[in-house]
């Protein structure tokens, strides 16, 4: 017979292990907007020179893919357009390979055919040559946030994805400025599509797949048709003093109606768990070291505290991977069942 201190004499409500999970239980995590890293593109310099013209002045300034962003005069780039005025000038059926080598290089070095054609048809260099948005979005000089989460932002991207910016500060690059080959001018970031990051517990990690799909709501904007993407990917980083991991969500954005940093809940309902056990989580009393519950003997009032081993929470349930057996009873409420001044000694069993 158990020693005294292992019983609990009591009229408390008793409950059955569950072979599955209560399929609605919905998990809810709270969530942020971020800019895709992949839709950033660097407006990098190809060549050392001067810019003599920005077009553009502040930061977010919104551009069309092929619109001008600044003029640039690189002594280099002149030389090798006279370069190429020289063989055409020559015309040597021999040259034939050297002329499309020297029309190569202008192109690797950044013109466009359109600008290489005009120095043909001019005659003579172009002193200052334009360079190009390469895509649709907003200019900025700031990378994009790495994990969304301030301090983990990469070389050559300072700023992480949810710092806001002024918008209409200046840019830090200025005409009359030089810069040197390989130099990042400018950043382009299109929006056509956002990352959602979803704060997920510890505890609710097990029950989020890759592919599961997501509803999501704007904070700002209850009454907004909610959204419905799937999860992507979770990153494998316990981040903060929650000690949350991210489930990173790709959502398209046409138009832009999504703004970086806004706030937004997203609904996750895991599939019905069919491993283990489920009991109610009120029914498991953490000890520290150990988890117990409090099972009924067989033929008798009397409650036993049992050690057990949990597993993943669903909503107002948690999952018992060992200690129990389908057919037990234990107590609804474990917490209620304990005296504060007493010494609960659980015993093991084998499920």
């Amino acid at each position: 017979m158990p020693a005294p201190d292992e019983q609990v004499l009591s009229q408390v409500q008793l409950v059955q292990p569950s072979p599955t999970a209560d399929s609605a239980a919905t998990i809810i995590a709270p969530g942020t907007i971020a800019y895709d890293p992949r839709r950033f593109e660097n407006v990098a310099a190809r060549f050392g020179g001067r810019i003599e013209r920005l077009y553009v002045r502040y930061q977010f300034q919104p551009v069309r893919a092929g619109q001008k962003l600044f003029d640039i005069y690189s002594p280099e780039l002149v030389t090798e357009q006279q370069n190429l005025l020289f063989l055409l000038k020559n015309n040597d059926p021999d040259d034939r390979a050297l002329l499309n080598a020297s029309r190569q290089k202008l192109l690797l070095l950044g013109l466009t055919a359109a600008q290489v054609r005009a120095v043909e048809q001019r005659g003579r260099p172009q002193l200052s040559v334009s360079v190009f948005s390469p895509v649709s979005g907003y200019v900025m000089e700031t990378g994009p946030a790495t994990a969304g989460a301030p301090g983990m932002s990469q070389p050559g991207n300072p700023a992480p994805a949810g710092m806001a910016l002024e918008q209409t500060a200046p840019l830090a690059i200025q005409e009359g400025q030089y810069v040197e080959r390989g130099q990042r001018v400018l950043q382009v970031v299109n929006i056509d599509q956002v990352w959602v990051r979803l704060q997920l517990y510890a505890r609710d990690v097990a029950a989020v797949q890759p592919g599961q799909p997501v509803e999501i709501s704007l904070n700002d904007r209850p009454q907004a048709p909610a959204l419905h993407a799937r999860v992507a990917l979770l990153e494998p980083v316990l981040a903060g003093d929650a000690a949350t991991v991210t489930a990173r969500v790709y959502l398209p954005n046409p138009g832009g109606q999504l703004k970086i940093g806004q706030l937004l809940t997203g609904r996750i309902t895991p599939p019905v768990a069919t491993a283990g056990l489920w009991v109610p989580a009120t029914s498991v009393v953490d000890l520290g070291t150990r988890q117990v519950v409090f099972r009924q003997q067989t033929d008798s009032p009397r409650l036993l505290a049992v050690a057990v081993v949990t597993g993943a929470r669903r909503g107002t349930q948690v999952q018992v991977v060992r200690g129990l057996r389908p057919n037990d009873r234990i107590a609804e409420n474990g917490q209620y069942l304990v005296d504060s001044e007493s010494f609960i000694n659980p015993v093991a069993d084998a499920q």
